[in-house]
């Protein structure tokens, strides 16, 4: 049982190191696209520039300076979309590595027997992927300090705070949910040192933890305001 275990275990690392090869090499092809898009809306500000100084040596503005000028913004607005859908899509090529590193360091921490508690969140909370907004979109559900819908539930995986009995104590623990089953969800404390640290509680009693990382210029309304937890 022993070797089969370890087998599979050693099939699965494989599996991982090669998915993250892949997305590496994805990654490392989809720079070269940027450059060229970068220059490319450079020039074209430069034109807007250009012609809006002519304008106002002018000192006023003529039908063909005036659809040039569209013309170029039009431009402008289609290959900066372009340029943003490029780096989007970067950003979770990205996302991915880092979560299937996390997973890795995880199944390390998590095979030691001494508490990880810290360190697990440490590595958690670095792979969040920062959420940039699309010009003036309001951060989603589980951005930072936005609640999730009263509907959602956590998929397996995910990290949730809960609220736990213990010694007859109640105490809130950092989980990870496991299912989610009959309106109860199945959690198991991330704290390795626990002896019991597996959890049946009502969905009233899980709080699924942030999804996504705000961005303090374009969403500060998506941070717990200080002392909230103090």
């Amino acid at each position: 049982m022993a070797v089969t275990k370890t087998l599979a275990d050693t099939t699965v690392a494989g599996k991982e190191n090669s998915d993250e090869q892949t997305l590496i090499v994805k990654l490392f092809k989809s720079l070269f696209n940027v450059p060229p898009i970068i220059s490319n809306n450079n020039d074209v500000i430069n034109i807007i520039n250009n012609t809006q100084e002519q304008v106002i040596k002018k000192g006023m503005i003529d039908p063909e300076s005036q659809k040039s000028l569209i013309s170029y913004y039009e431009t402008a607005d289609i290959e900066t979309v372009r340029e943003e859908e490029v780096i989007r899509k970067m950003l979770e090529i990205i996302y991915e590595v880092r979560n299937i590193r996390h997973q890795k360091i995880k199944s390390l921490l998590q095979s030691q027997r001494s508490s990880t508690f810290l360190k697990l969140l440490q590595v958690t909370a670095m792979r969040i992927p920062v959420w940039f907004p699309k010009h003036d979109e309001q951060p989603p559900p589980l951005c930072g300090a936005i609640e999730p819908l009263p509907s959602y539930v956590a998929k397996s995986g995910d990290l949730v705070a809960a609220l736990v009995k213990q010694s007859g104590e109640e105490r809130w623990i950092v989980a990870e949910a496991v299912a989610f089953k009959n309106g109860k969800y199945e959690v198991e404390d991330i704290d390795v040192k626990e002896i019991n640290r597996n959890f049946t509680l009502e969905k009233i009693y899980v709080k699924p933890l942030p999804l996504m990382r705000a961005d303090p210029v374009t969403c500060p309304d998506a941070f717990f305001p200080c002392n909230q937890f103090g």
